[in-house]
């Protein structure tokens, strides 16, 4: 697809950049109904019951992952894998500040246990929350982008 057929598509979804912040799970039926191609797919990190009635190129996977202590997802997160030894749950890089107190963040810096959010989400006031930098459905992810294509997972 070009990119002119891409941003015809997305005109069709007859959205302003300012609604995808407003109300993103609204994309959903409307992705369903503009990209109508049997091979286009869509992936979204939330609340299954935003896809509830689409059909099956849409999928809905919880960002909410507590056996990796997830809470929510970050942009920065989509391209690494749990094991990432850099990015990863047990990576040497962890972004402590995230909205929480100094001391919080200080004690995240020190290598107290956290909880992963996205951008200043510091949803349960008894979790230090730090960044979110890895994909914990990573492997899911690229076995979706692979299907999408036409090739087998690695």
């Amino acid at each position: 697809m070009s990119g002119v057929e891409t941003c015809r598509s997305l005109n069709r979804l007859r959205l302003k950049p300012t609604r995808f912040s407003e109300a993103p799970e609204k994309l959903l039926p409307r992705f369903d109904r503009a990209f109508s191609h049997p091979q286009t797919r869509i992936l979204w990190y939330g609340d299954a019951n935003a896809a509830k009635g689409l059909s099956g190129r849409v999928t809905v996977l919880p960002e909410s992952v507590p056996e990796m202590r997830v809470t929510s997802f970050s942009h920065m997160s989509m391209t690494y894998r749990p094991d990432n030894p850099w990015y990863g749950l047990n990576g040497r890089v962890r972004i402590c500040w995230n909205g929480q107190s100094k001391e919080a963040s200080g004690r995240c810096e020190k290598g107290e246990t956290v909880w992963y959010s996205g951008e200043k989400h510091q949803p349960d006031p008894q979790k230090n929350h730090a960044r979110l930098t890895f994909n914990p459905w990573y492997d899911r992810q690229l076995g979706l982008i692979m299907e999408a294509i036409g090739q087998k997972t690695p």
